[in-house]
């Protein structure tokens, strides 16, 4: 469980990182003229941090925060990520 915990924000991670490095170089220097070199360098200082916040976060997130939201009779779901079928 915890190595697919780990795949997953790890991809998260990633995909995020990699779009939000795009749109935030396209927004405050538009196109520079080394773009691959200029993105990759933003790609990577933003990965490193995105992830390492992603692993401190994800926990808390998922003990306290969706408990609280959902109810306090579904933290067992959200402790182990799996559906809580809708109340009829």
């Amino acid at each position: 469980m915890v190595k697919r915990k780990l795949i997953t924000a790890f991809c998260m991670t990633f995909f995020m990182s990699c779009g939000m490095s795009l749109i935030m170089l396209l927004m405050n220097a538009g196109l520079p003229d080394p773009f691959l070199t200029t993105w990759f360098k933003a790609w990577a200082i933003a990965f490193v941090f995105a992830f390492l916040l992603t692993n401190i976060i994800s926990p808390i997130v998922l003990t306290k925060i969706v408990p609280f939201i959902m109810g306090d009779n579904r933290q067992a779901a959200a402790e182990n990520m799996t559906a809580v079928p809708a109340e009829s």
